[in-house]
C-alpha cells in the first residue's frame, strides 16, 4: 500500500493597510523559498453561480470580503523541520513588520 503524505495550509490574514500589497508579499516569500499564494482567488459569495442564484452583492458578506482580500496561504506540513519553520515565521514576520524590502 502507498500513503500520500499532507500538505497543509496555514492562512494569515493581512492588516487592511496591507492587503492591497498581497501579491508583492506573496512574490518576496516566495523568493525567499516560502511557500505561499492567494488561498482563495474570490470568497464564494462573490462567485457568478451564487451572484446569480441568490442575488449577492459585494456588500453582502463584509467579513467574507475582507478575509478573501487580505488572506494568505502558507504552504506547511510535514516536510518542514524546526529550522524551516523558524525561518519560515522569521521572514513573514520581517515582510510585514516593515523590515522586508517590499513594505
Amino acid at each position: 500500500m502507498v500513503y500520500r503524505l499532507i500538505t497543509y495550509c496555514l492562512s494569515i490574514l493581512l492588516k487592511e493597510y496591507l492587503a492591497s500589497k498581497r501579491l508583492e508579499i506573496i512574490q518576496y516569500l516566495k523568493q525567499k523559498g516560502i511557500g505561499a499564494g492567494v488561498y482563495y482567488l474570490k470568497p464564494v459569495p462573490h462567485l457568478n453561480f451564487y451572484k446569480n442564484k441568490y442575488g449577492y452583492d459585494g456588500n453582502c458578506f463584509p467579513v467574507t470580503s475582507c478575509i478573501g482580500r487580505s488572506s494568505i496561504g502558507l504552504l506547511v506540513g510535514h516536510h518542514l523541520n524546526m529550522e524551516d519553520k523558524e525561518y519560515m515565521v522569521k521572514s513573514v514576520r520581517k515582510t510585514l513588520e516593515g523590515g522586508g524590502e517590499i513594505i
